[in-house]
């Protein structure tokens, strides 16, 4: 199996994309208003996250842009790591 190794920039890009704040945390729960993170270019680090399943990368053929979505088993890592439970409403 492969060894998993993120780092803050990794986490935060993934607090970014599902709109993370500790202020919007009720009773142990988060529900994220959206999953997405849009580049111009190719992500190295979200391209690492893709490859270890805790991401999904999608292309807009109109804009050209990258979008980066994080997979339930990000949400699982996430959940592990900042002690909420997570949903996305999306």
């Amino acid at each position: 199996m492969k060894e998993i190794n993120l780092t803050e920039s990794h986490i935060q890009k993934m607090t970014h994309a599902i709109g993370f704040a500790v202020i919007r945390v009720r009773k142990g729960h988060y529900e994220a208003y959206r999953n997405r993170y849009v580049v111009s270019g190719p992500d190295e680090k979200w391209d690492y996250l893709v490859s270890v399943g805790y991401a999904n990368k999608a292309f807009s053929s109109i804009s050209k842009s990258i979008y980066y979505y994080v997979t339930r088993r990000g949400l699982d890592y996430l959940e592990r790591i900042l002690g909420v439970r997570i949903s996305v409403s999306e």
